[in-house]
């Protein structure tokens, strides 16, 4: 879709509507080796076996909470994070099934998050060429006065964020802006450490591809303590851009040494994203800044009130 708009200061719609169609290619579970389709029917009977023991898991199950653990996406997911090793990817998910219930992250309801949300720190806005949904993340907004709320804030995004998704596709797109990030308005770095370990822990492989644009030196900063607490898997999906088409190729420099461990800078964001859906500061043609007054219902009907 592309979007032709006469002004940059006009505030449309976020793009919520996921495309008709997805190449067939990017479907993952259609794409199954004959030894992953048995790793993910092996993991799915010891978790269902494990259910019918009932000894292991401890408080108030959490609904529906057999079926999402043993859903294709959920096991891939465990699986895929864990090297398909089926033993560990148990271990993991384990793990993750006695978190939920104490956690109970499908029960955090909009209204408990809203006021992270008013900012305009993070909103959903758009579909990268695969089809998944793109989050975009302010860095410089992102400190909030209340930690255990912005933890609840992250988690009711990556729980719903598969309501937006087109049939197929399970994995989000984020971007982050380092435009105005200072070492006292982003996230402390205990904040953040906790944060990746929940994602990685937790909701595993769900996080597809990542743009960060127009790094500084604070970001670069970091950047440098955070990959060391991400996996290869993690590390792999980190881009970086600019806003300003031509610019790239122009940063690759020693300085930024940190991007070789990462997926590196991306020449054109259009490969990954159209500019037809991102927004205009992040170099895109979609005229959007986040509007409460605007986004917020719009957002809240799509992926809570079905």
């Amino acid at each position: 879709m592309v979007l032709t708009v006469s002004s940059a200061n006009t505030t449309l719609p976020a793009l919520l509507t996921p495309p008709t169609s997805v190449d067939p290619k990017y479907r993952i579970l259609d794409n199954l080796t004959k030894d992953q389709s048995k790793s993910i029917k092996e993991l799915q009977q010891r978790i269902r076996d494990m259910f019918v023991r009932g000894n292991e898991l401890h408080g108030v199950p959490l609904r529906d909470e057999e079926a999402w653990a043993t859903t294709d996406e959920c096991s891939w997911r465990f699986l895929k994070a864990n090297k398909f090793n089926v033993n560990k990817a148990e271990a993991a998910l384990m793990k993750t099934l006695q978190w939920r219930r104490e956690f109970r992250p499908t029960e955090i309801t909009p209204e408990e998050v809203e006021e992270e949300f008013k900012s305009g720190k993070a909103f959903w806005s758009g579909y990268d060429k695969i089809g998944r949904p793109v989050i975009h993340l302010a860095s410089s907004k992102l400190k909030s006065s209340d930690s255990a709320r912005f933890q609840k804030f992250i988690i009711f995004n990556l729980e719903n964020s598969s309501k937006l998704c087109p049939e197929g596709i399970f994995q989000v797109t984020r971007t982050g802006h380092a435009k105005g990030l200072t070492m006292f308005n982003g996230l402390s770095i205990p904040e953040s450490i906790k944060l990746v370990s929940i994602v990685q822990s937790h909701y595993p492989e769900k996080l597809g591809c990542s743009i960060d644009f127009d790094p500084t030196w604070v970001m670069w900063a970091v950047s440098s303590i955070m990959t060391t607490f991400m996996d290869d898997s993690t590390k792999s999906k980190l881009h970086l851009a600019s806003s300003k088409p031509g610019v790239q190729a122009g940063k690759r420099d020693s300085s930024n040494s940190k991007a070789k461990e990462t997926g590196g800078w991306v020449d054109n964001v259009e490969e990954l994203v159209d500019a037809s859906q991102l927004p205009i500061y992040l170099g895109g043609t979609y005229s959007i800044q986040y509007d409460h007054n605007v986004h917020w219902k719009p957002f809240v009907e799509r992926v809570w009130n079905q």
